[in-house]
């Protein structure tokens, strides 16, 4: 082989040097994906219908609410009813203690001052008003 570039360790390595220019000038593409939109009467269509089925499911629940209330309202009202009867029952008892004969003899004879007559039926009583100056006494 003959002798022709000189001495080789003074003189720089073009295969380093064209690798060096080819990295730097690499260049990368890039694909860009653009994605179509829906179209405008497509998105009208979903606003509809995402409307419509919102106004169904309020009506629905403004039902169920309704019922809700009168099912309270029932239950209420049953016990009101439920202890107006008790009362009734009540006052019933006390109605009858009231209208006892024997009762009603002891309390105007005893607190009253009555004087009862006697009498053949059991059923009637007839009392006498005491006299007026008892009256006058008792009042004061």
């Amino acid at each position: 082989m003959a002798y022709t570039n000189g001495n080789l360790a003074l003189q720089p390595k073009k295969k380093q040097q064209e690798q060096r220019q080819r990295q730097v000038v690499r260049e990368t593409k890039r694909t860009v994906v653009v994605k179509r939109t829906l179209p405008m009467k497509e998105k009208l269509l979903y606003m509809f219908t995402i409307i419509a089925v919102v106004l169904v499911m309020g009506a629905v629940i403004y039902r169920y609410a309704e019922v809700y209330q009168m099912k309270y309202e029932v239950m209420q009202i049953t016990k009101e009813q439920s202890k107006m009867n008790a009362q009734i029952q009540d006052l019933q008892t006390q109605v009858e203690t009231l209208k006892d004969p024997k009762r009603i003899r002891d309390y105007s004879q005893n607190k009253l001052g009555y004087q009862a007559t006697d009498s053949e039926d059991s059923n009637v009583i007839k009392v006498t008003k005491p006299s007026d100056e008892t009256d006058l006494a008792l009042k004061d």
